[in-house]
């Protein structure tokens, strides 16, 4: 499930480059404390992994006229294949008076629900945020893996099967799930978070075929890794009956 939420600030905001952390603070800072503190301290467990299960876009701005100058109107689409994640910001997002962004103070102006497409076993992508898959080696070293990389693909279908596992309680035994690239940027997209903290992550188009469920948790809860970071979130250009 996806909500948009917009919201009114009297202020310019500069968004920096690498706005993920502020983005993901804001969400947070919205949630009822103990949704929040669940969700960052101890989220959804799979083996030895916890998932955060939601994730969110960019930010898209305009510019207002007000009465002391310009300020903004800005917003973002998260996503969440639980809907209590979805219920419980929405409610808190339309009740409370205003919220923080970094130094500004920002306002709710609505919450849209957005249309849920049909989900097929063949369809075309396009990344709405950055994908990131990487692995960590017992030296606590990362290698990020470009979307062409055979090691890609099997991470992806991984991954969303240990979504989907945790999301239906049981053992996956579908088809799981072709990744092929169509499109891809000519550079990775450096995201920082923190000081000395970085992620590389792919915009780009792709193709999926396989288990539409699988489709479905990847449209809710995002490809690849660190999703509530503000990665993995696409749009479905087609879902054709034919081959590509």
């Amino acid at each position: 499930m996806r909500i948009e939420l917009t919201f009114i600030s009297p202020d310019m905001v500069h968004f920096p480059r690498s706005y993920n952390s502020a983005l993901q603070g804001l969400i947070y800072s919205i949630l009822t404390p103990e949704m929040a503190a669940f969700l960052h301290d101890e989220g959804y467990q799979h083996e030895n992994r916890k998932f955060k299960l939601f994730t969110f876009g960019n930010v898209t701005v305009s510019p207002l006229e007000n009465r002391k100058g310009k300020g903004l109107l800005f917003s973002f689409i998260l996503s969440s294949p639980v809907n209590r994640i979805i219920e419980n910001l929405a409610l808190q997002f339309m009740g409370r008076g205003f919220f923080t962004l970094n130094t500004y103070t920002i306002y709710p102006e609505k919450v849209t629900i957005s249309r849920q497409p049909v989900i097929q076993g063949k369809t075309a992508i396009r990344m709405i945020s950055p994908m990131t898959v990487y692995k960590t080696d017992e030296l606590k070293r990362v290698t990020y893996f470009r979307p062409d990389d055979p090691e890609f693909e099997v991470r992806i279908s991984a991954n969303l099967q240990k979504k989907w596992e945790i999301l239906n309680q049981k053992i996956y035994a579908g088809p799981g799930l072709t990744f092929r690239p169509v499109r891809i940027p000519g550079h990775d997209q450096l995201l920082h978070f923190g000081s000395k903290s970085f992620v590389k992550a792919w915009y780009g188009e792709y193709w999926l075929a396989g288990d539409p469920e699988l489709i479905q948790v990847g449209y809710d809860a995002g490809l690849g890794s660190k999703n509530s970071m503000g990665l993995g979130l696409f749009e479905i250009l087609s879902s054709p009956e034919g081959t590509v």
